[in-house]
């Protein structure tokens, strides 16, 4: 397949590249107990909580124009700064989760996310907040069924490929009983190795592909879309990766996959399952995980919930997008 696109052909340097043996706990960890912006924060957090006037309506129409949130803001900016300059990921701990009612959990949430980005809608029909918990509901082709809603294993992956947000935030409520590990892998490293091993290969992944849209997307439209996996814009390299959703678009548009295609994606699975490359983070109650969805790519091990609903594995996630509209397309 002919590329008449520019590609990378150096690799990718600094403090934005990282593998497992990367120490970068002291850049991508900040903690809502600790003293000074981070405590001053979550004060304000509870006192934007407490106050009546925030109400029982609807959590994405709300803006709280009498709180300044001066702490949250300054600490949202030293958040933005590692994801935008530094590592691409930040792990905040201490989130005042408990006693809170799931409503006020939402506000609080949504408030201080809000001012790392702005939120966008996670699926066509708009939905802003969205539960990521096992619906025990069995992932078949065509079905539409995400992921995010089973107990199963993921591949590391960015989420929404028609129109992927800057960030994707995941706060954690109740983990499983069993399993449910977090995966963060650097794609810049994932692509200085496909360099290094697969030059060849890297011009196809700067071609369309098609891609699974899960049924987000109007009746009648076509189930698949075509993205690149590797795309140069005004801000440098953006990365589309979910290998799984690729190859169930194939299937979905009746095509077959050709032997370039085929050793593409055989290439990027490959490295991105290669010993050394990613980090791996086990879940707590009140943990935020922010990733830059551009450049680093997530996923999560299987799990086993309680049988008890109030103890199965739930998590409340936001995506954050600045430019384009909030709609799914932007």
């Amino acid at each position: 397949m002919q590329n008449s696109n520019p590609i990378i052909a150096q690799p990718f340097s600094g403090e934005r590249v990282w593998n497992t043996q990367s120490s970068l706990e002291p850049q991508t960890r900040f903690s809502l107990s600790a003293e000074g912006v981070a405590k001053n924060c979550a004060e304000e957090l509870a006192s934007l909580a407490e106050d009546s006037t925030s109400g029982d309506g609807p959590i994405e129409n709300f803006i709280p124009p009498q709180f300044r949130l001066d702490a949250c803001r300054e600490l949202a900016a030293s958040v933005r700064t590692v994801l935008d300059q530094g590592p691409g990921f930040a792990i905040i701990d201490g989130f005042p989760i408990v006693d809170r009612s799931p409503h006020t959990i939402r506000l609080m949430y949504w408030s201080f996310m809000s001012l790392i980005g702005r939120p966008v809608a996670q699926t066509f029909t708009g939905e802003m907040i969205y539960d990521v918990q096992d619906d025990r509901v069995q992932a078949e082709l065509g079905k539409g069924v995400r992921s995010s809603k089973t107990a199963d294993g993921q591949v590391y992956h960015t989420d929404n490929h028609p129109r992927p947000p800057s960030y994707v935030s995941l706060l954690c409520l109740q983990t499983a009983e069993e399993g449910g590990l977090s995966g963060l892998i650097n794609l810049y490293e994932v692509y200085n190795r496909l360099l290094e091993h697969y030059s060849d290969r890297i011009p196809r992944m700067y071609q369309p592909f098609w891609f699974d849209r899960q049924r987000e997307h109007e009746p009648g439209e076509s189930p698949v879309s075509r993205n690149p996996i590797f795309e140069i814009g005004e801000n440098g390299l953006t990365i589309r990766v979910v290998t799984t959703l690729i190859r169930q678009g194939y299937q979905l548009a009746g095509e077959t996959l050709d032997l370039e295609t085929c050793e593409a994606l055989d290439a990027l699975d490959e490295v991105m399952e290669a010993p050394g490359l990613g980090k791996t983070f086990e879940f707590r109650p009140g943990q935020v995980q922010v990733v830059n969805n551009r450049r680093i790519g997530h996923r999560r091990t299987a799990f086993r919930d309680a049988s008890e609903p109030e103890k199965r594995r739930h998590l409340i996630r936001l995506w954050l997008r600045d430019e384009g509209e909030r709609s799914f397309m932007g």
